[in-house]
This record gives C-alpha cells, sequence and structure tokens, in this order.
C-alpha cells in the first residue's frame, strides 16, 4: 500500500496494519467497518413514552402512561437501586422527599425493551 516515515502499511480486504520499521512490531491495527444498508431508524420498543412531571422536582413527582410498562425501577448514577415497583395504574405518584438532591434514572421496563428518563431530584 504505502509508507509514512518509518511505518509499513498492509492491508487485507478487512484490515489494515501498521508496521513500525525501527522495532518491527504492528503497532497499530484498523479493522475495516462495512455500512450497513439499512436505513430504519432506532424505534422506541415501550408503546408509550413516559412522562414525569414535575422535573426537576423537590420529591413529590408523577409518572404518567405506565400501563405499558410491567416493572419501573429508580436508581441513582451509581446505579444503585433506590426504587422499585410494579405499576398498578397509567398514573402513579412518587415520594422521594427522603432522597438526597442529585439525578436519578427511572427505567420503565416492558416485554419489548426497556425506556430510561432522567429525573432531577432538588429540595
Amino acid at each position: 500500500m504505502g509508507s509514512i516515515k518509518g511505518y509499513g502499511i498492509a492491508a487485507t480486504t478487512t484490515d489494515i496494519y501498521i508496521t513500525d520499521y525501527f522495532t518491527g512490531s504492528d503497532d497499530i491495527f484498523v479493522h475495516k467497518m462495512t455500512q450497513s444498508p439499512s436505513t430504519s431508524v432506532f424505534e422506541n420498543n415501550i408503546q408509550t413514552t413516559i412522562n414525569v412531571f414535575p422535573n426537576p422536582s423537590t420529591g413529590n413527582f408523577c409518572i404518567s402512561n405506565t400501563a405499558f410498562s410491567d416493572l419501573i425501577i429508580i436508581t441513582n448514577l451509581l446505579g444503585n437501586e433506590v426504587m422499585r415497583f410494579i405499576p398498578a395504574s397509567d398514573q402513579e405518584y412518587i415520594d422521594m422527599s427522603e432522597m438526597i438532591n442529585g439525578i436519578y434514572l427511572l427505567i420503565a421496563i416492558n416485554k419489548k425493551g426497556q425506556q430510561v428518563t432522567k429525573l432531577l431530584l432538588c429540595k
């Protein structure tokens, strides 16, 4: 293929190797990625978007459109689960007033996938 100031370049149909002439090692390896002919757009597998309001919240908030969710999990940004429940109706009222201020992730899960929504708690 060619060289770049002390480096040799070799290629196969899917891989490229760049060799350092001074050490003789393959210092850089590049794998050729093929572009998918797909023109589809990512679809959210949850049937309806989950809404959280008010957001930011002082501790009490409402989650709407939960009817399509089998499970709701709330975690902090470290991934620690702070709450888990199965929605009983299309709207759930949550009290997190005892939690510390910060950003929490609300994860709505059903058989087709999951949706993650950010919740900002500031009292």
